[in-house]
């Protein structure tokens, strides 16, 4: 009979779901954030003469950040549930 006290974790195929589906939301939207972040100040660079804004450069971070950060997270999440998992 198991003890009340005693609650059993997540498993391992949840964990392993969370990081597959954070690296769904991860990697594309981490591609994109970064392309439009960088690719303005590698135009600069290339082009010294072009027209450069840095307010365009916050834009990816408040649109994109919140979708990177949370497809991190997911993967940290997982990752970690394994590890202890694991550990056990």
């Amino acid at each position: 009979m198991e003890r009340p006290d005693q609650t059993p974790g997540p498993s391992i195929p949840g964990a392993i779901a969370l990081i597959v589906v954070g690296l769904v939301i991860f990697v594309p939207t981490g591609l994109c954030t970064g392309v439009l972040l960088f690719g303005p100040f590698v135009e600069a660079l290339v082009q010294p003469h072009s027209t450069f804004s840095s307010e365009f450069s916050i834009v990816p971070l408040v649109i994109g950040g919140p979708f990177v950060f949370a497809g991190g997270y997911l993967i940290w999440r997982g990752a970690r549930t394994i590890l202890a998992r694991l550990r056990k």
